[in-house]
């Protein structure tokens, strides 16, 4: 049976700057993903004014060390990090395997100019039947 944490939005990225989405460490100390069966993220973008970068890290050792990661993505088992371009009217949303990473960040870098519009819900799916 699936459930969900929803995350709210974070801190507004300045022009050229990273804001972390989503850090596990941070929300579950070092208990860590797998410990919570959370198995994916869905990061979502609303009426966004401007393109940023999304991009994710995964640490092995509860955050001591953080490395660049690709994430698959939608389908793509390579996507990150990736462009979200702006959809003033719209919704960009990013559906991100997360299976297999002890703890993980998610991370939006701003262009330039800075996103003046910010709306942005991370949804971590929670699969407890896949529980070893």
């Amino acid at each position: 049976m699936d459930q969900d944490i929803r995350i709210g939005s974070p801190t507004v990225p300045t022009a050229g700057a990273a804001v972390t989405l989503f850090d596990s460490t941070k929300v579950f100390g070092t208990m860590g993903l797998r410990m919570n069966c959370i198995h994916r993220a869905t990061v979502s973008f609303y009426g966004l004014d401007q393109n940023v970068t999304l991009s994710g890290k995964s640490s092995p050792d509860h955050g001591t060390n953080w490395y660049t990661e690709t994430f698959a993505a939608s389908g793509d088992p390579n996507a990150l990090p990736l462009t979200v371009t702006a959809d003033a009217t719209g919704v960009s949303s990013f559906d991100i395997d997360i299976t297999a990473h002890d703890d993980v960040q998610l991370l939006a870098t701003a262009g330039t100019p800075a996103p003046t519009v910010w709306k942005v819900t991370i949804v971590l799916i929670i699969d407890r039947s896949s529980a070893t």
